[in-house]
C-alpha cells in the first residue's frame, strides 16, 4: 500500500468534520492542564529559589515528566479517535 498525502489529508479533515467539538474541547483541555502545570512548577520553583523566574531541578524534572505525559495522553487519544 502506497502512502498519499492527499489521502491522508482528506481522511483526516473527514474525522475532524465528523467530532468537531472532541477535537476543540480536547485542545483546550490540554491548554487547561498545561497551564495548569505551569502553574505548579513554578511554584515549587518559587518555593525552592525564590524566584518563580529561576528554574529549579525538581521543577524543571516535573515539568518535564508532566510534559511527556500530557503529550503521550493527547496523541493516545486523538490517534484512537482517528481509527
Amino acid at each position: 500500500m502506497e502512502f498519499s498525502t492527499g489521502t491522508a489529508l482528506r481522511f483526516g479533515w473527514k474525522t475532524i468534520k465528523k467530532r468537531p467539538w472532541f477535537f476543540v474541547a480536547a485542545g483546550l483541555l490540554i491548554l487547561l492542564v498545561s497551564f495548569v502545570v505551569g502553574v505548579v512548577t513554578s511554584s515549587i520553583d518559587w518555593a525552592l529559589t525564590g524566584s518563580p523566574d529561576e528554574a529549579s531541578l525538581v521543577g524543571s524534572l516535573i515539568n518535564t515528566a508532566l510534559g511527556i505525559l500530557i503529550y503521550h495522553g493527547r496523541h493516545g487519544v486523538l490517534s484512537r479517535c482517528a481509527r
